[in-house]
C-alpha cells in the first residue's frame, strides 16, 4: 500500500529516492567513463561498433552528465537542514558537531581517493563550510548568495578577460597531470595505483573541480538544497510550484542546449570559445537538473510510476556506503591492477554492467536495511559522530 502523500514517511521516502536517483547516475557514468579511464577500448569484444558506443556514451552524458552530481549535491544540503532542525527543535547547537561530522566524512573521501581519484565526498565535506557559515542568515539572503555562486561568477569574469585575450593560455594545467594516472590505471599495480591517486590525483582532481567551476556551483547547491527542505519544498503535495518549476528550467535550457551545440560555429576561437563551452555547459546541466528534479517530484505523485521509484530509496538512503563501494568495485573492473577490462569493454557494453551493478546495489542495500537501520558507512559515521566530546547544548 501506497504511503499518502503529505506524510512524514512520504518526504523521507522522496529524498531518499531522489538521492538514489542521482546515485543511479553517478553509477552508470562511471561505468561508461571507466572510473577515469576514458579511451577506446584496444581489444574491443562484443558486437558494438564504435558509432554505437559514441551514441551511448553521449547519451548518458545527455541524460546525468554533470547533473547527477548537482542533485547529489541538493540532496546534501537538505540533509544538513534536517540535521540542524532536528536539534533546534530540542534547543541544542549542531554546529560544532556539524563540523566533526565533515572532518569524519572527509576521512571517508580520503579512504575513497586511493581507489578513485574522482572523489566528491572529501570536496563535499570541504565545502560544507558555506552552509556552516550562513545557515542563521535571512533566508532571502542565503537566495542570493546561493543564486549569485550557481551563475559562476568567476568563470564569467574568465570570459570577458578571454574575450579581450582570446590567445591568451588556460588557467589551470590539470591535463598534464592526468597523463601519468591514465598510465598508472592501464599498466599499473595495485600500490602504483593508491600511492599515485592520493597524491597526484587528488591535484588533478582539484584542479578539474576548478576549471569546471565546482567551487561556486557546489555550494550554491548546497544552499538551494538547504532552503527547498526548510520550506518543505521536497514533497508531492507542491505539485504546482514544481510544475512552474519545470516550466522555467525548460525555457531557461532550450537557449543554453542550442548555443552549446553551435559554439562551433563561432569565429572567435581560442580560449574565449573554451570559456564559453564551460559556462554555457553549466547553465545548460544546471537548468536540466531543475528538470529532472521537478519531473522526480511530479511523477512521485503518481501511484503507479511512485511504486518502481521507491525501488531507489534503500540505494538512496545507504548513499555514502555504495557510492565509496561503487569506487572502489568499479576501479577494480575496469583498470590494469583488477581485471583490466577497459581493454575490451566499450561504452554499450559497460552501461550493461553497470545496470547489473547497480541492481545488485540496489538490492544489497534493500536486504540491508531489512536487518539494519543504517548502511555500514551510515553506521560508522554516525557512532564516530556521537562519540565527538563536543556538547551540542
Amino acid at each position: 500500500m501506497t504511503t499518502p502523500i503529505n506524510s512524514n514517511n512520504e518526504r523521507i521516502d522522496l529524498v531518499d529516492g531522489l538521492r538514489g536517483f542521482a546515485l543511479m547516475g553517478i553509477l552508470l557514468l562511471h561505468h561508461i567513463e571507466h572510473f577515469n579511464l576514458l579511451m577506446r577500448p584496444p581489444e574491443p569484444w562484443g558486437p558494438f561498433s564504435p558509432d554505437t558506443d559514441r551514441t551511448v556514451f553521449q547519451g548518458m552524458f545527455f541524460l546525468f552528465g554533470g547533473k547527477a552530481y548537482a542533485i547529489f549535491a541538493m540532496m546534501f544540503g537538505l540533509t544538513f537542514w534536517k540535521q540542524f532542525s532536528r536539534k533546534l527543535s530540542e534547543g541544542k547547537d549542531f554546529t560544532l558537531r556539524f563540523m566533526w561530522r565533515m572532518l569524519i566524512l572527509f576521512g571517508f573521501g580520503q579512504f575513497h581517493s586511493l581507489f578513485y581519484s574522482g572523489d566528491i565526498v572529501a570536496f563535499y565535506a570541504v565545502m560544507s563550510l558555506i552552509l556552516i557559515l550562513t545557515w542563521r542568515l535571512p533566508d532571502w539572503i542565503m537566495l542570493i548568495i546561493g543564486i549569485f555562486l550557481l551563475l559562476q561568477p568567476f568563470e564569467l569574469i574568465r570570459l570577458i578577460y578571454h574575450l579581450e585575450n582570446p590567445e591568451a593560455p588556460p588557467a589551470t594545467t590539470f591535463r598534464g597531470l592526468w597523463r601519468p594516472l591514465i598510465q598508472a590505471y592501464q599498466e599499473g599495480s595495485f600500490w602504483e595505483v593508491l600511492a599515485l591517486n592520493y597524491t597526484q590525483g587528488q591535484k588533478a582532481s582539484i584542479l578539474w573541480t576548478w576549471d569546471h567551476g565546482r567551487f561556486f556551483q557546489t555550494p550554491g547547491l548546497f544552499l538551494i538544497g538547504f532552503l527547498a527542505a526548510k520550506k518543505d519544498l521536497f514533497t508531492s503535495g507542491k505539485a504546482k510550484l514544481w510544475f512552474g518549476i519545470l516550466l522555467v528550467s525548460l525555457a531557461v535550457w532550450i537557449p543554453f542546449y542550442f548555443l552549446r551545440e553551435n559554439l562551433n560555429t563561432w569565429t572567435v576561437q581560442g580560449q574565449f570559445r573554451m570559456q564559453m563551452r564551460l559556462l554555457t555547459e553549466a547553465y545548460r546541466n544546471l537548468s536540466q537538473t531543475f528538470v529532472w528534479v521537478s519531473l522526480f517530484v511530479l511523477l512521485w505523485k503518481l501511484k503507479y510510476v511512485q511504486t518502481v521509484l521507491r525501488w531507489l530509496c534503500p540505494f538512496g538512503r545507504m548513499s555514502l556506503t555504495n557510492y565509496i563501494l561503487l569506487g572502489i568495485i568499479g576501479t577494480l573492473i575496469y583498470q590494469n591492477h583488477g581485471l583490466g577490462m577497459y581493454r575490451h569493454l566499450g561504452s554499450t557494453i559497460s552501461l550493461f554492467i553497470g545496470i547489473v551493478f547497480l541492481a545488485l546495489h540496489v538490492g544489497f542495500s534493500t536486504l540491508w536495511l531489512k536487518k539494519f537501520r543504517y548502511g555500514p558507512c551510515e553506521w560508522f559515521w554516525r557512532k564516530l559522530t556521537n562519540w565527538t566530546p563536543f556538547k551540542t547544548t
